[in-house]
């Protein structure tokens, strides 16, 4: 059975595309249980093969490569999939870098919000009479890169000099871009890309001063351990027990994640009012007591 999508909005507002995520949203299909196992797995992490298989389970989309959605974008349906199925609240144990007293506290992901920004038609960016023509990073040169200062040289696409010679990029970067003008480049270009917002702040218990969460694209994130894969599994169990033959293992497996816990809930309070009824039978007068005559004496 194939549950109905979601539409959502993508941070880029669809600048960028030639595709049908031009409009500026994308239409996804919920989180199942088998979506969670996936995020579970250490041995998809390299690469991100996690997130790639998940990305192309959930997008409709048909004429949409994975690897050429920008990178904010999928940052964006990443979020929006994990509130859609989780809801926006998630408890975290943090440590406050202030007072180094450890507690739990409630983040609320929706003030994660896309930042918006006017990406320039012709992707130029003029320094000493050389044309650096750049793109914005897509999710397939993310997953290319070792850390965000490479990431930034290869969104570069070509550099032309005064007599529009073409530059070679490691040279240019490394014998002509001083480090200043590099530190303005990459400047300019935070201003043109559309980003999540990199941290919000919730105040600590203890010393009321603010606790930076910051946002990142990684498994600690976005992913589940081992620990949470033995949970869900004993969840699909006890939801079969509990409906006494009216969920198969595939019926909740492929199931949304959120549909799931609406139907645990119910069958809890079910449950839970059962047994009320049992323990009031049990502790009120017997229905089975031998009705005596009345003999006088």
């Amino acid at each position: 059975m194939q549950y109905p999508f979601e539409r959502i909005t993508l941070p880029s507002l669809g600048q960028g595309y030639k595709n049908s995520l031009s409009v500026g949203t994308v239409n996804l299909y919920p989180l199942t249980a088998k979506h969670e196992d996936i995020l579970c797995s250490p041995g998809l992490y390299r690469d991100y093969l996690h997130f790639d298989t998940k990305l192309k389970d959930i997008i409709v989309n048909d004429d949409v490569d994975i690897d050429d959605i920008l990178q904010v974008d999928v940052e964006g349906i990443m979020l929006a999939s994990k509130m859609l199925s989780f809801g926006p609240k998630q408890q975290s144990s943090i440590t406050c870098p202030h007072c180094s007293e450890k507690d739990n506290y409630i983040i609320n992901l929706a003030n994660f919000k896309p930042v918006e920004a006017t990406v320039p038609t012709d992707k130029i960016y003029e320094y000493k009479g050389y044309q650096i023509h750049f793109n914005i990073p897509t999710y397939g040169l993310f997953k290319q890169s070792t850390n965000s200062a490479d990431l930034l040289k290869k969104s570069v696409s070509v550099i032309f000099d005064s007599n529009m010679n073409i530059i070679g990029t490691d040279k240019f970067f490394t014998n002509v871009f001083l480090y200043k003008d590099y530190q303005k480049f990459r400047k300019y270009l935070k201003s043109v890309v559309p980003c999540i917002t990199p941290e919000i702040g919730i105040p600590c218990k203890m010393c009321d001063k603010i606790i930076k969460i910051p946002f990142k694209f990684d498994r600690n994130f976005f992913g589940m351990d081992g620990t949470y894969k033995v949970r869900l599994h004993s969840e699909i169990l006890a939801l079969i027990y509990s409906s006494n033959g009216g969920f198969t293992h595939s019926d909740i497996y492929n199931m949304p994640i959120s549909l799931r816990m609406v139907y645990i809930k119910e069958l809890m309070d079910i449950k839970n009012k059962e047994q009320e009824q049992i323990k009031k039978s049990q502790n009120g007068p017997s229905s089975h007591a031998i009705s005596r005559p009345d003999i006088p004496k």
